[in-house]
């Protein structure tokens, strides 16, 4: 006979389960294990961090190592045509046009042939086409880190090329004949790479930036 009081009936038994089932499916993480999960994900965001600054750096150093060749192969191309040769800067806005930020975003090689007999503004023979420093890289505008920022904007001419649509004024030096520039032969002239975007102050550069200085005697371009 079966005892009344230790008889069960199926559905019962599972009843009596579901507490303990519903205890183990809602049970959370655990504080070691919210730690260990937040310890992961702080350390994957300074790996992150420290690959972006990295290419930004990188970005920078790779924009003043083509200045600085190109610089070089300007000082050799005065000597072997024995013709002075320009280097413009030319002064852009921001790369939404809004003219809110002006820099010198852009440079472009040109060498001197003459000069008007009417005006006696020089006379150029464009040697490259205009090559844009490239994401929002700039060169810092303050003469205490751009030296040519003390040497006044150039006007357009009628000849110089369009730029977005219209011609722009430019900071320019030439290198001469004799292997030197037209530059101040003191102190040594600097151009200072920025990423635009990182600047938090007119005067001092960002965290990250790039110099190639130019020494006006010799001609000679070194990357810092």
């Amino acid at each position: 006979m079966n005892n009344p009081n230790t008889s069960m009936s199926p559905g019962q038994s599972r009843g009596k389960g579901l507490p303990h089932m519903r205890t183990s499916a809602a049970r959370g993480f655990t504080l070691i294990e919210i730690m260990v999960v937040m310890t992961i994900m702080l350390l994957l965001m300074g790996v992150s961090i420290g690959v972006t600054n990295s290419w930004k750096a990188q970005k920078l150093s790779t924009e003043a190592r083509q200045l600085s060749s190109q610089l070089a192969e300007v000082a050799l191309l005065a000597q072997k045509d024995n013709y002075p040769v320009e280097v413009r800067f030319y002064l852009l806005p921001n790369e939404f046009g809004d003219g809110s930020s002006t820099a010198m975003r852009a440079i472009q090689i040109a060498r001197l042939t003459g000069y008007d007999t009417t005006t006696r503004r020089p006379q150029y023979k464009f040697l490259t086409e205009v090559r844009f420093f490239e994401d929002d890289i700039i060169l810092m505008d303050t003469k205490d880190y751009t030296s040519l920022c003390s040497v006044e904007p150039t006007p357009a001419g009628e000849k110089d090329p369009e730029i977005r649509g219209q011609q722009r004024s430019y900071r320019s030096f030439l290198f001469l004949p004799n292997g030197s520039t037209s530059l101040p032969r003191t102190p040594d002239t600097v151009f200072t790479l920025v990423k635009e975007s990182e600047m938090t102050s007119a005067k001092e550069p960002p965290p990250n930036y790039r110099s190639v200085v130019l020494q006006p005697v010799t001609g000679k371009a070194t990357v810092y």
